[in-house]
């Protein structure tokens, strides 16, 4: 691939198993933030090797992947553990979801806050 994604979220990332090739040197990522709403399973192979990627900063955020939507008039959000641009537009260079968001009837209206990033 030709193209570099330094900063990539991916929604409803729970245990992780997309990290090991995201975060392979094919994708250029620096920095790769998984967000899900079960703890559990965001940090459930947090502690194995193929998981803490070298040279890859890894944030696991606990939020609901199903209200991406910010407050009203808010132009940031509060996370605890993480710097308050999460979904702020133009924080990403590639948003992904395996499958995560597959069962929620408002999933276009959950995704177009994303075209602005």
């Amino acid at each position: 691939m030709k193209r570099a994604f330094p900063r990539v979220l991916d929604l409803g990332a729970s245990h992780g198993p997309l990290l090991p090739h995201l975060c392979d040197g094919s994708f250029g990522v620096e920095e790769l933030v998984q967000l899900d709403s079960c703890a559990a399973m965001l940090h459930r192979d947090a502690d194995q090797p193929e998981h803490s990627p070298e040279g890859v900063a890894v944030h696991r955020v606990v939020w609901d992947e199903e209200a991406l939507l910010l407050p009203p008039g808010a132009e940031e959000v509060a996370v605890e553990g993480y710097r308050g641009d999460l979904l702020k537009p133009g924080s990403f260079d590639c948003v992904i979801s395996s499958l995560a968001l597959c069962a929620d009837p408002r999933l276009p209206c959950q995704l177009a806050p994303l075209l602005h990033n």
